[in-house]
């Protein structure tokens, strides 16, 4: 079922709703005030990144959240009257957000269709995001709407395709190591820098890139991309990682482990330290 709008009345006061969903929208209710719609497509009203909501959650500190199928996580900023796409959770694989809950440490719990997502919007942006998947023991990677529930003991329920999951969150406990990560290659123009002629090479490095600590690059270089891996290989696929070429890049950025490279175009002369970590 597609929510095509989304709906509110507001009370007096501002600073309470409740939300309840038909097919055709999402309504908080309260009486006797004025409606306001919106349509991402034609851009009226409220801004929310995707018309198709799955739902839509109110956590312990009054904080509105909306999940979509397509458009990932959002949140509504009052001061603004607008939803604010939550980007790093946007790159989640498949980006839908099923089902929303919360345990009793901030953290809310999404099942997708590509796992399940443990987000915390109060810790640092390298760390607000935790992915489970069958490889950590769910049944599945992929859930359904509506199939969620958390009891009075703080337990919660996810079902999938696979049947369901049930869950303590405060006795999942994270894996604190940090694997070291090493340069696996160096690319010119999407050629490997081992595939370049000996002469060219040695120009460059003395040795290959992951046994060197500067690598110099000429000016008809100027399309490189720098690729690397973590040295673990317990769910390696689940690794995430951080990267900034200081001297260019103004903040870091941050890639899964589908994405384990860095690319770059016409940098300007000098010389560049390349940073990066899981």
């Amino acid at each position: 079922m597609q929510y095509r709008y989304l709906r509110y009345k507001i009370n007096g006061n501002n600073d309470k709703w409740d939300w309840t969903a038909d097919p055709a929208h999402l309504q908080p209710l309260n009486i006797d005030e004025d409606f306001s719609f919106f349509n991402p497509k034609a851009g009226i009203f409220w801004k929310i990144n995707n018309n198709n909501i799955q739902q839509v959650f109110e956590d312990r500190n009054g904080v509105i959240w909306a999940g979509t199928k397509g458009g990932g996580l959002s949140r509504y900023n009052p001061d603004k009257d607008l939803f604010e796409i939550i980007g790093n959770v946007s790159e989640i694989p498949g980006d839908v957000i099923m089902n929303i809950l919360e345990d009793n440490f901030d953290n809310l719990w999404l099942s997708t269709n590509h796992g399940l997502v443990r987000y915390n919007a109060n810790l640092p942006k390298e760390q607000q995001i935790k992915i489970f998947t069958s490889s950590d023991g769910l049944e599945d990677n992929v859930f359904n709407r509506g199939a969620f529930y958390k009891n009075r003991h703080g337990e919660m329920f996810f079902g999938g395709y696979g049947g369901f999951n049930s869950f303590y969150p405060e006795r999942i406990k994270d894996d604190r190591y940090i694997p070291n990560v090493v340069i696996t290659d160096i690319k010119i123009f999407n050629k490997s820098i081992e595939e370049l002629p000996s002469e060219d090479r040695l120009k460059m490095s003395d040795n290959l890139p992951n046994y060197s600590d500067m690598i110099r690059l000429f000016p008809d270089q100027y399309n490189f991309r720098i690729e690397f891996s973590a040295l673990s290989f317990s769910n390696a696929e689940k690794n995430r990682y951080s990267f900034m070429l200081k001297g260019f890049d103004t903040e870091w950025q941050y890639v899964d482990a589908n994405h384990r490279y860095a690319n770059y175009n016409n940098l300007s002369p000098g010389k560049y330290l390349f940073c990066v970590e899981a």
